[in-house]
């Protein structure tokens, strides 16, 4: 019993801080640039963000939580490491740097990381892959309107 309510107190933890990182440089783009800005066809309204976003958040602590108690192998927990810095990163660089390039290049290579920890986890726990499906569709929209900001 401790055990899962170790992992599950990691899992909340890490992503939780995910969250709060993101949430840091994102309200610097919100409160400045980000609602002047001309945005891309298909921009959903402001207040469809945080409800994708709300829900995304519980399937990362759902995979994280399986990823830990199961103990599904030093490669998985390290993609999973990795995607959740690359989303603070891209939103330091898009949000917070205002540049839609770099953002770009970071989306993508998170974009990368998703799938292949998806991959990953396909061989070891399919219900942890299949949590982290609508957070990579979500990604590959988010890169969408990315790319519309460039162009």
């Amino acid at each position: 019993m401790i055990k899962k309510i170790s992992y599950a107190f990691l899992s909340v933890l890490i992503v939780g801080l995910t969250l709060v990182g993101c949430k840091i440089f994102t309200e610097v783009g919100m409160s400045s640039w980000y609602p002047m800005a001309q945005k891309p066809m298909f921009t959903p309204p402001d207040y469809v963000f945080p409800i994708a976003w709300s829900i995304i958040y519980a399937m990362l602590i759902l995979t994280a939580y399986r990823i830990f108690y199961y103990r599904l192998g030093t490669s998985s927990t390290v993609l999973f490491i990795i995607q959740l810095t690359l989303q603070v990163l891209w939103c330091m660089v898009f949000f917070g740097m205002q540049n839609y390039l770099m953002g770009l290049i970071v989306l993508l290579m998170l974009d990368l990381t998703v799938l292949m920890l998806i991959l990953r986890l396909q061989n070891s726990d399919i219900i942890s892959a299949r949590l982290m499906y609508p957070y990579f569709v979500w990604l590959l929209f988010a890169t969408y309107l990315n790319l519309g900001f460039i162009f």
